[in-house]
């Protein structure tokens, strides 16, 4: 089945609901509960055998949410406090003796408008010494234990670096470079010296494909997210934030130089190399999207023009040489719980599209001056294929991807305005050909990025570009004309600000006060967090740094619901990922998830699984999430949500192993 055709049920399934509430609810329809927890504990669990519906636990009145695994010492700290109360109240930072070490008043803050909490800030910022095992208390009721630590994100930055090597394609996973549990996280590989042709025959909508001439070996890359697919569109945007990471970083020196920070040495087999292990992670997500590339000049099909939703297509044969397949996958989705080894059907590429194509361009320019002073050949090899890939999607402007293959998702956008100007921008970095800037310079930056009201992502790119130039621009020496600068520097801080203000807004100081949360509303989160965190590195005058930490202490538990969604960090840790192998709820011979792993969190708009479904219509924005397999809109765990997550604790210890 389709997110198209889940999508449709939800919204049936959605007005039965409101009828079914009406009327007490069904057996076969269970109406949701949404209880009171201690400590927003918010772990409600799955359905329920049928009679009681998924459980949300929302926090109550008393309750104290706060980062359950640490805060820096220094940098802002708050916590939140729930209470009816709408005057300041006594807290207390105590340690596991009760001895007092800070105290004061908390600030009310009234309704919080994305979960209907009334809340208060607990700011504890003044108290900047180390301390272990420490809690909050507010009249009678306390906080899960927490640390205050020098660097309490460099550990998260490792384990959730860790996640690609654990998800490598075609790559067994073995000691000694899993951690060691039971069941273990150790597997064999699958999908492995694949060498595939096009998807021929029939789609889910009936539009007949024709097979291409040629086959190519498939290479690299993870799995996509908690199926098998590999995607040139989400390994694209993670491949960009894993290189702009280390573009980002790799001027430092000193006690802050690259290799001295978090994630150097991942113990992963390539860490003997000498190298950055985020650089050696990145070139596997790089050697992918090369192998997507078509080097064969026979005729391929493709949708051409906007074809919307994809039913009826008109299917065009031509050479699509230099273009990038939009994605590989098997015939159908895998079984849950299956292994890597255990699915062995039929794999194929699927037809190629200019946003796939521009992906390549973009990344493979990026790559290229990267590599061009480690491995001169992979430089070379990279920036080629980004220049033909760019020239090919030109040739080729509107080949768009649908939601109409079975065993695996669309990645659909039929706006490519954004990856031409992102992919021009990387090659002009790059090259410094004038004629890419020229190419920049035709696109107008879309009002919505200047309002503050999105982000960067896989389907939105343009502003990837301009972090790229900010990035070039952070570095003494760069060739970035000074009209460009000023702008990307303006725009930057503009959008900054409108971050910032939403954070003083929510509640819960994340910088996103949209009553509507998308799915991946955690991933959205993190890529504000790095247009903050890069906005902060190059305008000396605008420092959002608190926003930034606000949203690791929202990920970390300080939230509506009390629940770190980051698998192994907190007393109340994401336990149960969408995940065919780390799938320990629905097969206890399946490991669970290694620590690390980033739930995609709270969604409100998209439940179209068989757990979110229960719950349209009956929770606000931050509180619609369970920790459940079932429950993918919620639960999803992807390529792209931890390379937000590893940028953005990596750039918060950066930060805070430079000031210590």
């Amino acid at each position: 089945m389709r997110y198209s055709d889940l999508l449709k049920i939800s919204v049936f399934a959605g007005s039965i609901m409101m009828l079914g509430n009406c009327g007490g609810g069904s057996s076969s329809n269970p109406a949701p509960i949404i209880n009171g927890g201690n400590g927003g504990s918010g772990n409600g669990g799955g359905s329920g055998g049928g009679t009681i519906g998924p459980t949300i636990t929302l926090a109550q009145n008393g309750d104290i949410l706060v980062n359950q695994h640490g805060y820096q010492t220094q940098g802002q700290k708050l916590a939140t406090l729930i209470s009816d109360s709408n005057v300041p109240l006594t807290w207390q930072l105590l340690d596991s003796a009760d001895r007092l070490y800070a105290s004061g008043q908390t600030m009310p803050f009234g309704p919080s408008p994305l979960s209907g909490l009334n809340v208060h800030h607990i700011d504890f910022s003044n108290y900047a010494r180390v301390a272990p095992d420490v809690r909050l208390e507010v009249g009678g009721g306390e906080s899960h234990a927490f640390n205050i630590a020098n660097r309490p994100f460099r550990r998260i930055a490792n384990d959730a670096a860790k996640y690609f090597y654990y998800n490598r394609a075609g790559s067994s996973v073995s000691e000694p470079y899993t951690r060691l549990q039971v069941p273990s996280l150790t597997r064999q590989s699958g999908h492995d010296n694949l060498s595939l042709s096009c998807f021929s025959g029939a789609d889910l909508e009936g539009n007949v494909w024709p097979a291409c001439n040629y086959s190519q070996s498939l290479e690299g890359g993870w799995y996509d997210a908690g199926d098998y697919g590999l995607y040139a569109i989400n390994t694209g945007v993670t491949v960009w934030a894993l290189q702009n990471l280390f573009e980002s970083m790799e001027a430092q020196s000193g006690q802050c130089s690259l290799m001295n920070g978090a994630a150097a040495d991942l113990n992963i087999p390539e860490s003997a190399d000498g190298l950055h292990d985020i650089l050696n992670e990145a070139r596997i997500g790089m050697e992918l999207l090369l192998s997507l590339q078509v080097i064969d000049t026979a005729p391929v099909g493709m949708a051409l023009g906007d074809q919307s939703p994809g039913a009826n297509l008109t299917i065009t044969a031509q050479d699509a040489s230099g273009m990038v397949h939009h994605k590989a996958h098997g015939e159908s989705w895998p079984a849950d719980s299956a292994a890597p080894a255990d699915d062995i059907q039929t794999w194929y590429f699927f037809p190629p599209s200019t946003a796939a194509s521009l992906h390549l361009a973009a990344t493979g320019a990026q790559c290229a001056r990267i590599w061009r002073h480690i491995d001169s050949v992979f430089a070379d090899r990279c920036l080629a294929a980004a220049i033909t890939a760019y020239s090919a999607a030109q040739a080729t402007p509107d080949a768009y991807a649908y939601d109409n293959f079975d065993g695996g998702g669309p990645y659909e956008d039929v706006i490519v305005t954004d990856e031409f100007s992102w992919a021009a921008t990387e090659l002009y970095i790059t090259t410094q050909d004038i004629s890419y800037l020229n190419d920049v310079l035709s696109y107008t930056l879309g009002g919505y990025y200047l309002s503050g009201r999105t982000q960067p992502s896989w389907r939105d790119t343009e502003a990837l570009g301009m972090l790229s130039l900010a990035t070039q621009i952070k570095h003494s020496a760069h060739n970035i004309p000074a009209d460009v600068e000023t702008e990307i520097v303006g725009n930057l801080v503009t959008i900054s600000n409108f971050y910032q203000r939403q954070s003083n807004d929510t509640g819960f100081n994340v910088p996103d006060d949209d009553s509507n949360y998308y799915w991946g509303s955690n991933s959205n989160l993190l890529l504000r967090a790095i247009l903050l965190a890069t906005t902060s590195d190059i305008s000396p005058n605008n420092d959002y740094q608190d926003e930034v930490l606000g949203v690791m202490n929202y990920l970390l538990g300080n939230n509506p619901l009390g629940q770190s969604y980051i698998t192994g960090y907190g007393d109340q840790a994401m336990e149960n990922p969408h995940h065919r192998f780390w799938s320990n709820s629905i097969d206890i011979a399946r490991p669970s998830p290694p620590p690390g792993v980033l739930s995609g969190g709270p969604n409100n708009t998209a439940m179209v699984d068989p757990i979110s479904r229960q719950l349209d219509g009956t929770c606000r924005a931050q509180t619609c999430w369970i920790d459940d397999y079932e429950a993918y809109t919620f639960n999803e765990v992807t390529i792209s949500y931890n390379a937000g997550l590893v940028w953005t604790a990596h750039w918060l210890d950066d930060k805070a192993r430079c000031n210590n």
